[in-house]
């Protein structure tokens, strides 16, 4: 009888009593770190996951303002519509020293999440070589060797998140209590 143990029932019975609850104290001790570690996880994926609406928002945003020159002049309010509603995950409200754990806010309870680039304007006009930028509050003249101005609008998204888990209130991490994401995007628009 190869591969039989002789006694297979009784054998089991004869444990020694200092190895009964061994694997109950190793899951007891290990528990706590894997629930650490998936809390990690779970933080950084949502941060990842935000980061990536914000962008996304300022994109849509860029995008409804370069539908014509005088979308993105006069349709700020539009503008700013269309973020949000790219990122309907991020509050607009109830942010700050109130935001709930796990949530992401956008920067100004959602007044002023959206400024242009420098903190100016949100859609001007530059020469195809980059060079010789200017805001929609100036006026756009020919570029020198005859080319042709390039106008565009830019949005920058902002948004805070903080974490389900405070991490910050652990020494060791060295990890703020909130995170700040941006976005940014400029797009081109057709021939004024």
């Amino acid at each position: 009888m190869r591969g039989h143990s002789i006694c297979p029932d009784a054998c089991q019975l004869v444990r020694p009593l200092n190895e009964r609850g061994v694997a109950l104290w190793e899951f007891a001790l290990v528990l706590p770190i894997v629930l650490f570690i998936a809390l990690g996880v779970f933080d950084f994926g949502k941060l990842i996951y935000f980061s990536i609406e914000v962008e996304s928002a300022a994109r849509a945003a860029a995008m409804f303002g370069a539908q014509n020159a005088g979308e993105a002049i006069t349709n700020a309010a539009g503008i700013t519509q269309a973020a949000y509603t790219e990122a309907p995950d991020i509050k607009t409200s109830g942010c700050g020293t109130g935001q709930s754990p796990g949530t992401a806010c956008f920067l100004g309870n959602g007044a002023g999440a959206f400024v242009a680039t420098g903190n100016t304007a949100y859609y001007g006009c530059e020469c195809p070589d980059g060079t010789d930028v200017k805001s929609a509050s100036t006026s756009c003249t020919n570029c020198s060797g005859g080319q042709h101005e390039v106008y565009w609008v830019a949005v920058q998204t902002q948004a805070t998140y903080k974490p389900f888990f405070p991490w910050n209130n652990i020494a060791f991490t060295g990890l703020p209590s909130s995170y700040n994401v941006s976005g940014y995007a400029k797009i081109r628009l057709g021939a004024q």
